[in-house]
């Protein structure tokens, strides 16, 4: 997930997202660590703040998927 990234795009907190979608800051905070996910009509709302869309937030942006997303997260050894 890339909420972190869009959020900092933005220069935005999560105090200040959080009040703009109506949800804690740490909410916000465990969507960004994984810990929890944002189920889908937050998934909007965070697109409509953020000006972006729900797959650039998933990580589906720019032709990729989650998996290419984590391949490039990995290290390879060679």
């Amino acid at each position: 997930m890339r909420l972190k990234e869009c959020r900092a795009e933005k220069k935005m907190t999560t105090i200040e997202l959080g009040k703009q979608i109506g949800v804690s800051p740490s909410a916000i905070t465990n969507w960004e660590t994984g810990l929890r996910k944002p189920n889908i009509d937050m998934l909007i709302r965070l697109a409509k703040v953020l000006g972006c869309t729900p797959n650039d937030i998933l990580g589906f942006g720019e032709g990729r998927t989650p998996e290419k997303n984590e391949e490039e997260k990995t290290p390879v050894a060679g």
